[in-house]
């Protein structure tokens, strides 16, 4: 759009600029000051018009980057992650597709990693992203944070939604079960997440309120570094994950 729409405006300026750069040539020396006027005034336009187009094109460019990473991830084996950087470029997915609808606000950490196949990572933040944007049916805010905390990574999502109601939180992460209307939810979005930090050993939480709003809690087991992923030395070759507390159901405040 910023393209198509800032193009034809271009045209119009130089078409204008023309005539006057034709008048101030034929009138010479004599030129009046107020055509000089119109020429700068004209060239700021230029130049907020192409600054236009620049951001567009800048804009776009990143849209799809991150969508060449997030649909083609690469392997799906487990590997050293950058929890904070898959977290920022699912939040900027998200933001675009619903820009107004939800302001999303990253706090990242450094030295988020953890041992997880990021097509994996990108699935739970899009869903949980995707949830909190829903849940902001007149627009809102969503706060997207990654922390390193001791032995786990955190990573909090919350938004300023309309809440859950109490009966319904016991059940948000059973396969199927869903409050959207018929044909806007399968209900596997959060059962499907839930799923993928499990068998990470990791744990998911939710905490909400009605009419104030929710955050879901994720806890990955770290590591150091990118480097510090370490081969187990038995006979199946498996990585050797950091020590962490078993899988927990969602615990609810």
């Amino acid at each position: 759009n910023a393209v198509y729409n800032g193009i034809p405006a271009i045209s119009d300026r130089l078409d204008r600029l023309q005539q006057l750069v034709v008048t101030a040539l034929d009138d010479g020396l004599e030129t009046p000051g107020e055509d000089h006027l119109d020429v700068d005034a004209a060239f700021k336009s230029l130049r907020r018009l192409t600054g236009v187009v620049s951001e567009g094109a800048d804009r776009t460019a990143r849209i799809v980057r991150d969508m060449k990473t997030f649909s083609h991830p690469g392997t799906e084996a487990t590997e050293p992650t950058d929890v904070a950087a898959v977290l920022e470029l699912c939040a900027g997915l998200v933001e675009n597709q619903f820009r107004e609808r939800a302001k999303i606000h990253c706090e990242l950490d450094e030295n988020c990693w953890c041992l997880a196949p990021a097509g994996h990572l990108n699935q739970v933040f899009i869903n949980l992203l995707t949830n909190a944007v829903q849940a902001m049916p007149h627009g809102g805010r969503i706060v997207a944070a990654a922390r390193r905390e001791e032995s786990v990574v955190r990573v909090s999502i919350r938004d300023t939604g309309t809440g859950i109601p109490a009966d319904v939180l016991p059940r948000i992460f059973d396969p199927f079960f869903t409050t959207k209307p018929v044909g806007q939810g399968t209900g596997l979005g959060l059962s499907v997440s839930y799923g993928i930090v499990t068998r990470l050993e990791g744990t998911i939480e939710c905490f909400s309120e009605e009419g104030v709003g929710t955050e879901f809690v994720v806890r990955l087991p770290a590591i150091a570094g990118k480097d510090s992923a370490v081969k187990a030395e038995d006979a199946n070759g498996l990585i050797d994950r950091p020590s962490s507390t078993r899988p927990l159901a969602a615990s609810l405040r």
